[in-house]
């Protein structure tokens, strides 16, 4: 079984500089050890912060060895968080896909889990989410590509794996896993930012109404998923996504 982890980035090369090249140099010596593999897969927003060349000059023996997928968008000015995770959900090549936030370190002990969790359990049956419900979740491929990924018209910030995590036990009955504490976000997983970090390069506006802080995108993604659940209807994925299928009852 492989194991993709799925980040996406756009203008976060600061960030990114100090998580990859230890993530990466995890992953392969997990792969050297274990029969089962993980691979990283990167989506590139169209970053104008040297990421390209930064993931060219000092990555490309991972490239090479098929540890890290690059995929590069172009001709974009905003940041779509679902879009972009769609993307490096959909060009890896895992049976399994987690999202991984370029923000994010990871340890030897929680490739161990991941490993665990989804070679004990039917990976169609299960989906694997970080207590707070943030950034976190991990899915069966089949699965993902069933509900149709993560929800486009989510722009702004959250909620995004609120959605897709409902859906997952609203329409297929998954069940759902919480990575140990010990594993959840905290400073020694996650670079610590401030919020308006997070969203320097989400649409400052949504549908015409403006917004500067991360709780007011969260109020218009929390209206947007009710208005979802009160039709009892699947992800369109529009404005040019990634439509992987549509789920048949």
């Amino acid at each position: 079984m492989k194991i993709s982890l799925c980040t996406p980035c756009m203008n976060r090369l600061e960030y990114l500089k100090e998580t990859i090249g230890i993530n990466l140099e995890l992953i392969k010596e997990f792969n050297i050890n274990n029969d089962n593999k993980f691979e990283l897969s990167l989506c590139d927003y169209d970053s104008k912060d040297g990421l390209y060349e930064y993931i060219k000059d000092d990555f490309s023996e991972f490239i090479d060895s098929g540890i890290l997928i690059y995929t590069k968008v172009n001709n974009k000015e905003y940041f779509n968080v679902s879009h972009a995770k769609n993307i490096a959900h959909k060009y890896s090549t895992g049976d399994v896909l987690i999202n991984l936030d370029g923000d994010n370190y990871l340890r030897m002990e929680i490739l161990d889990y991941y490993n665990m969790i989804f070679n004990s359990n039917n990976i169609h049956n299960i989906y694997l989410c970080d207590t707070n419900c943030i950034g976190l979740i991990g899915l069966s491929r089949i699965n993902f590509r069933t509900l149709g990924g993560y929800n486009e018209e989510m722009v702004g910030y959250g909620f995004e794996d609120v959605d897709l995590m409902n859906r997952l036990e609203f329409y297929l009955k998954c069940d759902k896993k919480l990575l140990p504490s010990k594993f959840n976000y905290n400073q020694t997983c996650v670079l610590h930012q401030f919020n308006s970090e997070k969203i320097k390069n989400y649409k400052k506006e949504i549908n015409g109404v403006p917004y500067i802080t991360i709780e007011q995108s969260m109020v218009y993604n929390r209206n947007i998923m009710k208005i979802y659940f009160d039709r009892n209807i699947m992800n369109p994925n529009q404005f040019n996504g990634i439509r992987f299928g549509e789920y048949k009852k």
